[in-house]
């Protein structure tokens, strides 16, 4: 664990005269900044109690530290959590919902003599971690939340234990649509809201007719979304090109949205909806 060096203040003392007080300046100049305390559980000696019981834990890795005896699997901005197994049974954990990319540890045993259960890079939606394993009852565990490797940023995230409270599951809806008559593609904005932290994958196919022909073509956009209801829901676009070579204009058009999603622990396909829109602004290619 790092140590966080304070900077010192100093202050010129009356009758020093002008060289007493450039020298104090100059002191001032070079004096270390200060910075953000790392996390409580910053190292596991540290390390922050909790159950198997389903719950979700939001946390800031940004000013966490790493150690050289962290262990295996272990990457840059390390904060630690133990528990201590009620029963021999499955357990499952995800980061889905963070913001940067992560990377789980569980270790078993005595703090100092652990052994690795399991690792999780990329198991989880995006670039988050979920994992699953056998936990045995009366055995120590530690969980290490990391950055993917030793240079990788920490920030926000969010550790969810066995399983969310609610089924995963999103709102879609569509704020905007509009046609680019430079390059004949359609682009369709919205918003999406889920119920658990998820990544999701928001299709959108668009149907026009124009003239004596028919501009039909589909596009999809990821997105991670939480379901955090202190913040906006998460915007998304998604560029639509012609697939009948017959470009998208201004006027009325067929919109189906659909989303396919997962939270880390299981799967939701299909929610799809039709509605019609009329276009009634056209864009510059460039905007994507």
């Amino acid at each position: 664990m790092k140590t966080t060096t304070r900077p010192r203040t100093v202050r010129p003392r009356a009758g020093f005269g002008v060289a007493t007080a450039s020298l104090a300046v100059a002191a001032g100049l070079l004096a270390v900044p200060a910075h953000a305390e790392p996390p409580d559980n910053d190292a596991i000696t540290e390390a922050t109690g909790t159950t198997t019981d389903a719950s979700t834990i939001a946390f800031d890795t940004t000013e966490a530290t790493a150690a050289r005896t962290d262990g295996p699997c272990v990457g840059g901005h390390s904060i630690w959590y133990k528990f201590r197994a009620p029963a021999t049974e499955g357990f499952r954990l995800t980061t889905a919902g963070s913001s940067f990319d992560t990377r789980i540890a569980v270790f078993k045993g005595p703090r100092d003599d652990r052994d690795l259960v399991d690792c999780d890079n990329n198991g989880g939606p995006g670039q988050t971690s979920a994992d699953g394993m056998r936990i045995r009852e009366g055995k120590r565990y530690w969980i290490a939340v990391s950055s993917s490797n030793d240079s990788g940023d920490g920030g926000p995230g969010m550790l969810t234990i066995k399983e969310h409270d609610a089924e995963p599951g999103v709102d879609l809806e569509i704020t905007g649509v509009e046609a680019g008559t430079v390059s004949g593609r359609m682009f369709v904005s919205g918003t999406a809201e889920c119920q658990t932290p998820s990544q999701v994958w928001v299709s959108v196919t668009v149907s026009q007719a124009v003239g004596d022909s028919v501009a039909r073509g589909s596009g999809t956009r990821s997105k991670l979304c939480d379901n955090d209801p202190t913040t906006d829901p998460q915007t998304w676009r998604v560029a639509v090109d012609s697939e009948t070579g017959t470009a998208f204009q201004p006027g009325p058009v067929s919109v189906r949205r659909s989303a396919s999603l997962t939270d880390g622990f299981s799967w939701v396909r299909g929610l799809a909806v039709t509605t019609s829109q009329e276009v009634a602004t056209s864009v510059d290619a460039r905007r994507r």
